[in-house]
């Protein structure tokens, strides 16, 4: 066991405050902490919201505290693997157009490049690709709409219940204007893997509630 997650819940009047720590196992540091403020009369009804936001906020730090793990342990050494996870990393805690995302593409790209099955790297290098063209930052939007289709198709074809697959898809097809079928794809991601909530933009919380990161 690597890591820890604590809770502790809090009531003041009719607010109760629902914090959240991670804990390393291995060295008793705080990695990371979120706080959750709610009404107390709708604590229950809030409850699932809480758990998915933990969830999705836990995924985007392991994510980027592993990645920083490997690199350190293994600085000249990283296989297709790592090098998708310190990818994923970085596109969870970047903007598009950053230095670091660009180093997080750069990442998917090496990855694919010692190992072209790697599903990983192609449902991300995919969904950057349909991203770049949607946003107005491409120089050849239809050029890399149809490079994310063909690293979609490839990555259902080695995995078809990747949950990051269908994701990547539903992107897609929100950029081809097909939006029904894309919302099909998205619930399909979210049937996969429940707690990958990218559909709830980060740092937008459900209505009522609070999200404030130590």
């Amino acid at each position: 066991m690597r890591y820890v997650l604590e809770g502790s819940a809090r009531q003041s009047g009719d607010q109760v405050r629902v914090n959240a720590q991670l804990i390393s196992a291995e060295t008793g540091a705080h990695l990371w902490a979120n706080q959750f403020d709610t009404g107390r009369a709708d604590l229950l009804t809030m409850e699932d919201e809480i758990v998915t936001h933990l969830a999705r906020s836990l995924e985007i730090e392991t994510n980027a505290i592993e990645a920083s793990r490997v690199a350190r342990a293994r600085p000249g050494n990283l296989d297709a693997e790592d090098l998708a996870m310190r990818c994923q990393a970085g596109f969870a805690t970047s903007l598009p157009e950053s230095t670091e995302w660009s180093a997080a593409y750069a990442f998917c790209e090496r990855a694919l490049q010692l190992d072209g099955r790697n599903v990983v790297a192609l449902n991300n290098l995919a969904v950057t690709d349909i991203i770049r063209a949607t946003t107005g930052v491409s120089a050849d939007p239809k050029a890399d709409i149809q490079r994310g289709a063909d690293l979609i198709a490839r990555a259902l074809a080695l995995e078809p219940d990747s949950y990051g697959a269908h994701y990547a898809k539903a992107q897609l097809l929100v950029a081809q204007k097909r939006q029904d079928e894309a919302l099909v794809e998205a619930e399909r991601s979210r049937a996969l893997n429940p707690s990958f909530i990218p559909a709830c933009p980060l740092g937008i919380g459900p209505t009522g509630l609070t999200r404030r990161f130590g």
